[in-house]
């Protein structure tokens, strides 16, 4: 009998207890150690000028490329010493990652394997996943950087907490409270996020209440679904957490707002990888300070060749915490654009300026137009609670609707706004559904582009 089907045959106080001991088996990875002295560090250079910002970070990328070449096969043989004289070499005259490269030459890139050693896998939504090797002083570094990115916002990785995402802890088919398992570890509850229906919701809201989490760490569709049901149906409730923090998705201006509505408190994102390439996250002013101790972004067109600032590429990026399998100039598959933007908390360095969602998330008309970023077709919409438009053809797009019970929808406004956006040369469907379907990987995809981009 393997671990699962054990763990599925448990009472549920047992499962809260294995769930607590893989808990305190994390606590441990991710905040013991090291962790410790990498958090003091970046509390030291949070407020670092930008000259001093920009010291840091080629310090940072000359100790990456210099190990790199020396410990790595693949950059071994195509990477240039870093420092050539008393210049540093320009991350422009190095050659990009691609992930379907890397797939097929991931041997180069992993050192001799090491005790501590840990494989985390991508999310692997647009394709097979990619296994990532870490080790524990890259994964405590990298927590260091979540601790931080609390610490803005006045809460800690070991507060009472709520936690929406995509791991699986109970079967698909369960069809009553509880929906939630508790991680006593991290302090932290555990809700599915793939029994969020309407006739369920109840029971997670009085649970929430109950526990009254000091923050709420989710998917963004997932909490936007709870919030949706709160705002419709006017609930009255008692949870008032000191910020909801989302990752793992794009958050969509709409569902930034009706999570501010439904809870009383900001949301705060953050964006990163499992292949710890690049860590960016919102500040209490809203802006996405790229963490300059964590590597560099660049945006590039569609031959490589970086963009200006603000202008919406594909993100590269170079990251400066897993020494274990280093990523130099990759293109990670996302849609984006960066600034070097002044805030007003007083950080410097990058700002990532937009998150437009995966490459693979990107429509493409049939006269080779790239269209990101949808979700403005749904503004004055009324009446939808949750959407997915896919593209089944190169001419033809079919957009999932759940509509709530006001009878408000009207698909020719959405018809309308969504030709002005995509052109009349594709045809668009309309179809009502009772439930949208999340990725294998618990995500939910707001476009997804089944085509392939031309």
């Amino acid at each position: 009998m393997n671990t699962d089907t054990l763990y599925a045959k448990m009472p549920i106080w047992a499962q809260n207890l294995a769930l607590s001991g893989y808990g305190l088996q994390l606590r441990s990875r991710r905040y013991g150690g090291l962790h410790e002295k990498f958090y003091a560090s970046l509390l030291a250079s949070d407020f670092a000028s930008a000259d001093q910002v920009y010291a840091l970070q080629q310090r940072l990328l000359v100790e990456q490329l210099d190990f790199s070449r020396r410990n790595v096969g693949h950059y071994r043989d195509h990477l240039p010493t870093a420092v050539r004289g008393d210049v540093l070499v320009s991350l422009t005259d190095l050659p990009v990652l691609t992930k379907g490269f890397l797939k097929a030459h991931q041997s180069e890139w992993v050192l001799e394997t090491q005790s501590d050693d840990v494989v985390i896998n991508t999310s692997g939504s647009t394709g097979s996943p990619l296994g990532i090797v870490v080790n524990s002083s890259a994964v405590q570094r990298n927590y260091a950087f979540f601790r931080r990115f609390l610490h803005w916002h006045g809460v800690s990785p070991f507060d009472r907490s709520a936690t929406f995402a995509g791991r699986l802890f109970l079967p698909r088919d369960t069809a009553k409270a509880p929906f939630w398992r508790y991680n006593h570890a991290m302090n932290d509850t555990l809700f599915s996020s793939y029994h969020l229906s309407n006739s369920n919701l109840p029971a997670y809201i009085r649970e929430m209440e109950r526990i009254n989490p000091v923050f709420i760490d989710s998917y963004p569709s997932s909490i936007a679904k709870v919030a949706a049901f709160i705002v419709q149906e006017r609930i009255k409730h008692s949870i008032r957490p000191k910020v909801i923090v989302t990752s793992s998705e794009t958050l969509l201006p709409l569902q930034r707002a009706q999570v501010e509505a439904a809870f009383g408190c900001k949301v705060a994102d953050q964006y990163g990888s499992a292949e710890m390439a690049g860590f960016a996250a919102q500040c209490p002013h809203s802006t996405y300070h790229v963490a300059p101790e964590y590597g560099i972004f660049e945006v590039l067109d569609g031959d490589n060749k970086r963009v200006a600032d603000g202008t919406v590429g594909a993100l590269c990026l170079t990251g400066f915490v897993n020494s274990r399998m280093p990523f130099i100039r990759y293109l990670i598959g996302d849609v984006g654009s960066i600034s070097q933007s002044t805030c007003e908390c007083g950080r410097h360095g990058q700002v990532l300026h937009s998150i437009e969602g995966r490459m693979d998330d990107v429509l493409v008309t049939p006269s080779g137009r790239h269209v990101g970023r949808l979700d403005p077709a749904f503004k004055g919409v009324e009446g939808v609670v949750e959407s997915q438009i896919v593209q089944v053809s190169h001419d033809e797009l079919r957009v999932l609707i759940v509509a709530d019970q006001s009878r408000n929808f009207d698909p020719k406004l959405l018809e309308s706004n969504l030709y002005d956006r995509v052109g009349r040369d594709m045809s668009i469907e309309i179809c009502m559904v009772a439930q949208i379907a999340k990725e294998p990987n618990g995500k939910f995809r707001a476009v997804k582009n089944l085509v392939g981009r031309s």
